[in-house]
Parts: C-alpha cells; structure tokens; sequence
C-alpha cells in the first residue's frame, strides 16, 4: 500500500496538478507530463479495482481501507491536485466488476472511484437563487447504482470537476 500512497502523493504534489498551481492561468502542461499524470492515474484506478471488502449501504467499508485511509490523509495534508479529482471523476462511469462487494455482490469500479472521491472532495448544488437543492446527479445513494445512475452521477462530477465548484475536505 506504501506504493499507492507513493504513486498518489507523486502524482497530485508534483506532474499532476493540471496547472501546477491550482486555478491559475498558467500555460497548459506538455503532452508528455499529461501522459505521464494519465499512466500514475491507471494506476492509482488499477488499485482501487482491487481493493477487497463490502459496502453498506451508508457507505460505510469493512475490508481492507488503507487506499481510502490515504486518500483522505491526502485531503487532510492539502497536497490534493485538480487532476486527481477529475481523474476519480471520470472513473465513476466505469461499469466493469470491481473486488469490492455489496450486499455479497460485486459492485462496479465506478462505484469504488465514486467511494474515493468522497475523501477528497464533495459538491453542493445550488438554485438560481442561491439556496442548496436537494438532489444533485452526482450524489450516489447506495452503492448498487444501476449503470445510468454511474452515468449521470460521472457527468455531474466531471462538470463539477472542470468548473471547480467542489470543496475538497
């Protein structure tokens, strides 16, 4: 696990901030550096779809948590990346079979980026008026989402993720 945190501390200190500085206007990064974040990513993916234990259905994890654990002390150190965010993003569609289980039931990869993603960051949808709504499509109930449920709750993470109207923990 000490290479997750590795691949996940390298990736989000170093080439994997989109602009190395957060929100700046700063000059988009080479194609090889964008390469570069994509591959520490897959990786980081890879590791979450091997991950072994079960949801509740209030999300709660019993099995192996050291990934989530390290997510979140990612979050806690402030050393969190846009890019890490838009990458778990972007996974939440992902609808191959994962090793975590709920109810005794594989459950999808975008479920468990879904899952991580919840350490770093969340999202508040508000009206035209300013006031929080009550459903947003990027907010997953259980974690047996059907494949639409993914779908739509992966366009509003990535439009979240693209605008920068989320708050990381």
């Amino acid at each position: 696990m000490r290479s997750i945190l590795t691949l996940l501390v390298g990736c989000t200190l170093a080439a994997c901030s989109p602009n190395q500085g957060g929100h700046s206007d700063q000059a988009v990064p080479s194609a090889t550096v964008r390469a570069d974040r994509s591959t520490k990513f897959d990786a980081v993916i890879r590791q979450l779809a091997t991950v072994e234990g079960e949801f509740t259905r209030e999300w709660d994890f019993s099995g192996d948590n050291t990934i989530f654990r390290r997510i979140g002390s990612l979050s806690d150190s402030g050393a969190i990346g846009d890019t890490a965010i838009a990458h778990l993003a972007d996974c939440i569609g992902r609808t191959e079979p994962a090793r975590a289980t709920f109810r005794g039931r594989p459950i999808s990869l975008g479920v468990v980026c879904y899952a991580a993603l919840q350490h770093l960051a969340y999202h508040e949808e508000a009206d035209s008026s300013g006031h929080l709504t009550p459903y947003w499509p990027g907010f997953l109930d259980t974690p047996d989402a059907t494949p639409n449920q993914l779908a739509a709750a992966q366009r509003a993470w990535v439009k979240a993720a693209r605008e920068g109207s989320y708050h990381t923990l």
